[in-house]
């Protein structure tokens, strides 16, 4: 069982605090005609030309769709695989998590109705969403974790971006149009959000604050 999760806030809420179903994959697109590919290799092209891969040196890591068995760093011996299955609120979902000495990555598969969920199903599970907490990949717009919110204001224009507050994880979220990417900025003690209460807009965050994590979705 698979339930979208772009159409609400409140259900991505609820996937950060491992609660709820998770968003559909979506089709592959085009990347922005702002994007210039001048000077990059055939593999940079074909990364940076789909909205949902995450880029390491220009080539393609993981993507939603793919099985999360198949999830894999393969060029860095140092990362650690760990698997789990989470669950709640109903649902049942499988993790995988590749950790890095600069940060990790983690994918998540389909919820499935934990009813229902079978081992087959399990095992089979699709990636539904990546979680970066790695400064090692980048988005097509060349954003990372570690990126300011200058440099992101340098790549779009701010009346494209939707900003909303997670208090309870004390995390501002911000949005670009309808892009398939969360950048998620911290605000400990919420003092961002807690400043321009329902006013809070790109412009109430510190130009200086710092991506602590990319959501692909």
């Amino acid at each position: 069982m698979k339930i979208t999760l772009r159409t609400s806030l409140l259900v991505f809420v609820c996937w950060l605090s491992a609660c709820g179903p998770a968003s559909e994959s979506k089709d592959q697109e085009t990347a922005p005609d702002s994007l210039s590919t001048s000077g990059m290799s055939k593999a940079e092209i074909e990364c940076f030309s789909h909205p949902d891969f995450i880029c390491e040196s220009g080539l393609n890591f993981v993507r939603l769709g793919d099985y999360v068995s198949d999830v894999r760093l393969s060029t860095l011996s140092e990362a650690q695989v760990q698997d789990s299955l989470e669950n709640g609120n109903g649902y049942i979902w499988l993790v995988r998590t590749l950790h890095m000495p600069e940060g990790k990555i983690i994918v998540e598969g389909e919820f499935l109705d934990e009813r229902f969920a079978s081992d087959s199903l399990i095992s089979a599970s699709k990636v539904n969403r990546i979680r970066v907490e790695s400064p090692m990949f980048r988005t097509p717009a060349d954003l990372h974790v570690g990126s300011t919110l200058a440099q992101l204001l340098e790549k779009y224009d701010a009346a494209s971006i939707q900003v909303f507050s997670l208090p309870e994880y004390e995390s501002i979220n911000i949005q670009v149009g309808a892009e398939h990417y969360l950048y998620l900025i911290r605000d400990k003690g919420n003092q961002i959000a807690q400043a321009e209460g329902n006013a809070l807009t790109v412009s109430s965050i510190p130009q200086q604050s710092v991506i602590a994590a990319i959501v692909v979705m």
